[in-house]
């Protein structure tokens, strides 16, 4: 490393130490961007369970990957994408413990729908089809083409997104949790009830959100079970820091998420992959970039 290098390292963990990076504070992406860190990683100091990630938009693409066996882990996912940025576990999953479970939503990868997600032309009346009319009032996420920062990234409800198969890469069915900056409650979806009427059981949540003020994509993971942030009290640490738009991936015992090949988030089932209920898809960024541990 050249002295200038070396200087320039000195100065960002200087200014890291005397002014850190802290999940919450509003000036959380401002600092990022001003001293020129592309992607980051910590923990939530008011949360002993939760980890956060961010990365710039646009130096990462998204690919959606959906296993077509059960008992497929966090673990496994690390191992088959080991030169990705970040993985996170996707959409909710199929609870009635199909072998192979089936994804509720849709999954699609540049342009290709897997395999095993729920069929749109499900037999009405059956429980595929109630479920899928409930996937079919959620939100969409995705990417409608590698390389263009955070504009490539798209994200909002499926009746919005008439073209939604202009996002090449995509995951329907989620929960939204901030919309145009305004916090969602369960008035907007009473589904948001599981998330929100478990306070006392700290229930695990997985979240991104998408700052584009700043550029950054937002990752937040925390295991269920044990003290830490409510719910609503994420919400509005997330709004705090200019978070304008978020979402659910999943929720209770299936969060995962890992960061530069390592696991911080491995919820139970992840850690006993012969449960029924297995998660089977996952939203894997690349490519790989170094990550500053923050404060």
């Amino acid at each position: 490393m050249d002295i200038a290098a070396a200087k320039k390292k000195e100065g960002l963990w200087k200014e890291l130490l005397e002014d850190p990076i802290v999940f919450g504070n509003s000036n959380f992406f401002s600092l990022l961007k001003t001293r020129g860190i592309p992607m980051a990683v910590g923990k939530d100091s008011e949360d002993p369970e939760a980890n956060w990630a961010v990365v710039e938009a646009s130096k990462v693409d998204l690919k959606i990957i959906e296993y077509t066996v059960a008992g497929k882990t966090i673990h496994d996912a690390v191992k088959d994408f080991s030169d990705s940025s970040i993985i996170i576990n996707g959409a909710m999953f199929n609870p009635k413990g199909i072998d192979p479970p089936k994804t509720i939503g849709l999954l699609y990868d540049q342009g290709q729908r897997l395999s095993t997600s729920l069929d749109p032309q499900a037999t009405p009346g059956t429980q595929e089809a109630k479920l899928l009319n409930v996937v079919r009032k959620r939100f969409t996420f995705g990417q409608t083409s590698p390389g263009r920062g955070i504009r490539s990234y798209k994200y909002g409800q499926n009746a919005t997104l008439p073209f939604v198969e202009q996002i090449k890469t995509h995951v329907t069915g989620l929960f939204s949790f901030i919309r145009f900056g305004v916090k969602q409650t369960v008035n907007d979806d009473k589904d948001l009830n599981v998330f929100f009427d478990m306070q006392q059981d700290w229930r695990g949540i997985g979240i991104i959100g998408v700052a584009p003020e700043s550029g950054y994509l937002l990752f937040y993971a925390r295991e269920g079970g044990t003290y830490g942030r409510h719910t609503d009290d994420i919400q509005e640490a997330l709004v705090n820091m200019g978070v304008r738009d978020a979402f659910l991936v999943d929720g209770g015992s299936s969060v995962a998420l890992a960061v530069n090949g390592a696991v911080v988030v491995a919820s139970d089932r992840h850690e006993d992959p012969n449960l029924i209920a297995t998660v089977t898809n996952y939203l894997v960024f690349y490519p790989k970039q170094k990550a500053v541990h923050a404060k």
